[in-house]
């Protein structure tokens, strides 16, 4: 009976030992970077937030000079800092040289990327196809 009360403690003073403390959330750096449609960079710099925090809540607590709307699909760029769209243009957004696949409020930040916004045309041919 003791060596079943002995092997009882060990396994209980292990499992106590496996536990993990709480996490606290780890800083994250990202750039972000602004191009203009004849590919002018008007400014490139870091924006540091918590990792797992998604870029546009990222770029708002950093106090980026950052305009958007939000639609049924998420929030949509429509300018930031002097980067505003003219007719026929809008802001796409690349993420380490890609084309984003989704929006800047799914965008989850990853160390060290590039986020891009950058003017780019609205083709009217593609519109109508």
């Amino acid at each position: 009976m003791k060596k079943l009360l002995a092997i009882l403690v060990i396994l209980f003073a292990a499992a106590g030992c496996t536990q993990t403390q709480e996490e606290t959330p780890q800083q994250t750096e990202f750039y972000v970077q602004a191009t203009t449609l004849d590919g002018e960079i008007l400014f490139k710099h870091p924006v540091s937030s918590l990792a797992g925090s998604n870029v546009l809540d990222a770029l708002l607590e950093n106090g980026e000079d950052l305009q958007y709307e939000t639609a049924s699909f998420g929030a949509f760029v429509t300018g930031i800092g002097t980067l505003v769209p003219e007719e026929n243009q809008y802001i796409a957004m690349y993420v380490d040289g890609e084309y984003a696949s989704v929006g800047v409020s799914d965008l989850i930040i990853e160390e060290g990327m590039l986020l891009e916004f950058r003017i780019e045309a609205i083709d009217s041919a593609q519109i109508l196809e």
